[in-house]
């Protein structure tokens, strides 16, 4: 597709939002769907402004503060984005995807400290879960802390049950 296409199908699909808009103003899903599609286009200011607004009418959906997280750490925006993702922790505190996304935004920001924190209490919960894993030995890594590293890696290695090679 050619840039000029690309530019009509965006125009298009704003129009359809400025449609739904007029039709269901105080349905949030518009604006987090139009946040969505300004940051593909790489619209920052109009991405956060559109999250938001979808916030302000639904404040109790995770997800909008993930994404608008994920809008402000692309963008370098690492104060922003964690404080986005500790407002949806409070509001969803045993939800893995929120405590990883929180983890990885302090590990961005360089607060590994904070991060090994997250990622801990997040194993805890869901201790069969890689990525947390992962990006806990790495923020170990990034202290210095490489034995206690390689000791969340072992001990992740040592959770796989393998079939007992006798059997065959």
């Amino acid at each position: 597709m050619h840039a000029r296409e690309l530019q009509g199908e965006f125009e298009d699909a704003l129009r359809v939002y400025a449609q739904a808009e007029t039709l269901h103003p105080g349905y949030s899903e518009i604006y987090a769907g139009r946040g969505t599609m300004y940051q593909r286009a790489g619209d920052f200011e109009n991405a956060v402004k559109a999250y938001e607004f979808a916030i302000r009418l639904d404040q109790e959906y995770v997800e909008y503060y993930c994404d608008l997280a994920g809008v402000y750490l692309r963008e370098g925006y690492t104060k922003q984005a964690i404080d986005t993702l500790k407002r949806a922790k409070e509001l969803a505190p045993g939800k893995p995807g929120v405590v990883l996304a929180l983890g990885n935004a302090y590990s961005a920001g360089e607060h590994y400290s904070a991060a090994v924190k997250e990622y801990q209490e997040l194993l805890e919960e869901a201790p069969d879960m890689e990525a947390a894993r992962e990006q806990l030995a790495k923020a170990l890594r990034a202290e210095g802390r490489e034995e206690e590293a390689r000791q969340v890696l072992l001990k992740s290695s040592a959770q796989i049950d393998l079939p007992d090679p006798r059997r065959f």
